[in-house]
C-alpha cells in the first residue's frame, strides 16, 4: 500500500530528511571525536538511529506506507529517570580538556536533537494520514529519548550542573 502525500507533507518530510541526514553526519563525525569509549558507543547507536529515521522518511517519500508500529528497525533508549531542565552545561570545576571537548560535543548533540525534536510537531500536526503522523511521533520520541541520554550522560561525567 502506498501513501499519498500533500505538497505540504512533502515539503515538511523533506525538511526533516535533512536534518536526518545532518544528524548522521554529526553523530558519525562526534564518535570518532569523543574520547571516551561510552560516548563514542552512545554517538554511534543514536547515528545508526537517525540513519534508520533517514531511510523512514526516504521511503515516505517515495509512497512508501508508514509502518503502523512507527518505523522499523530502532533500538529502544533505556528510559532515564530524573532529567533536568539543562541550563549550566559546563561547569565542573577542575574539568579536562579531554573532558571540556566531550561536554562541547554533548552541548551540540543535545541542541541539535532539541531543535530536531522541536521541528517535527509541525510535521506531526500537519500530517492527514494518522498512519504517517504516528509515524513522525514515533521518530519524535526517539529524538526526544536521545536527548535523555545525552543529558544523562553528561549528568554521570560531571558536564552538567544544573543551577
Amino acid at each position: 500500500m502506498t501513501v499519498d502525500l500533500t505538497q505540504k507533507e512533502r515539503s515538511l518530510l523533506a525538511n526533516q530528511r535533512n536534518h536526518e541526514r545532518l544528524c548522521v553526519q554529526k553523530y558519525n563525525d562526534y564518535a570518532g571525536r569523543a574520547s571516551e569509549q561510552a560516548l563514542q558507543e552512545l554517538f554511534t547507536g543514536y547515528g545508526s538511529q537517525e540513519r534508520d529515521h533517514y531511510n523512514t522518511i526516504s521511503g515516505l517519500l517515495q509512497g512508501e506506507s508508514p509502518h503502523p508500529a512507527g518505523p522499523q528497525g530502532m533500538l529502544d533508549a533505556p528510559d532515564i529517570p530524573g532529567i533536568a531542565d539543562s541550563a549550566g552545561i559546563l561547569g565542573k570545576a577542575g574539568a579536562t580538556t579531554t573532558n571540556l571537548q566531550d561536554a562541547t560535543l554533548c552541548s551540540d548533540a543535545l541542541m541539535t536533537e532539541r531543535f530536531v525534536s522541536s521541528s517535527y510537531d509541525e510535521a506531526v500536526f500537519d500530517s492527514i494520514d494518522p498512519a504517517l503522523r504516528q509515524a513522525l511521533q514515533h521518530i519524535q520520541q526517539d529524538e526526544q529519548r536521545h536527548g535523555e541520554g545525552i543529558l544523562s550522560y553528561m549528568r554521570q561525567n560531571g558536564m552538567y550542573i544544573p543551577e
